[in-house]
């Protein structure tokens, strides 16, 4: 089977000659100690993985640099993030800090032709050989970057229609790119919210299934 062929089987329940691999992130210095000078799509021809991703969906957005000795930046979002030793850089300021603040709150573009630059660059290197997909943002990580993830824990309680606004508000984000990206030749989306963390869930499953759960309907990721 060629890589293709394997991911496809294995989508559609059929038994593939192996089990298709693939990587949701890999980080540029694992590319970089395991295939000097590769990048990202020399770095999956080299070791034969089946699946090929973009990139973390924060990689999409235009940013301002607000401190450039720390890494410090504000995304599209307007939301200040950090780059650490994680691939992912780290949300440190919400930009809705007042309840109020979502009403002037604009969020960006999700047509925007740089959304769909790794996208593209992707299918232009892989289609027919690789399957090709794209990493999206479901029900939470918009919120808990727009709010900051402590205060919308507690807005589930305080607060229950502020986060309903916002859940729906990066669904209509989300969705729009989606439907955009499958036109230009997106085969299957990953889902990259985390909802637990090392020591249990973040919420109770009863707001869980309140706040969440319809929105991950929407998107197909939850089955009836």
């Amino acid at each position: 089977m060629t890589n293709y062929e394997r991911a496809a089987a294995a989508l559609q329940h059929i038994v593939p000659d192996r089990v298709p691999i693939f990587e949701l992130m890999i980080d540029p210095r694992v590319i970089e100690a395991a295939c000097p000078g590769c990048c990202y799509g020399d770095f999956v021809e080299k070791y034969d993985i089946d699946i090929v991703m973009t990139g973390t969906p924060s990689s999409n957005y235009r940013t301002s640099v607000l401190d450039e000795k720390t890494g410090t930046f504000r995304d599209e979002w307007g939301v200040v993030r950090r780059f650490t030793e994680q691939t992912v850089p780290f949300p440190i300021q919400a930009p809705l800090q007042n309840d109020s603040d979502i009403e002037s709150y604009i969020p960006p573009d999700p047509l925007d032709p740089l959304r769909f630059q790794q996208l593209q660059d992707l299918l232009k290197r892989f289609k027919g050989k690789k399957m090709v997909g794209m990493h999206v943002h479901d029900a939470l990580s918009y919120p808990s970057y727009l709010r900051r993830m402590d205060q919308l824990m507690m807005d589930l309680m305080l607060h229950p229609e502020l986060v309903k606004r916002l859940i729906d508000m990066s669904l209509d984000h989300t969705i729009a790119l989606m439907r955009k990206a499958r036109v230009l030749g997106a085969e299957l989306f990953v889902f990259g919210d985390d909802y637990c963390g090392n020591a249990g869930p973040l919420m109770s499953p009863k707001h869980f299934e309140q706040f969440f759960t319809p929105g991950l309907h929407e998107l197909g990721v939850c089955r009836t």
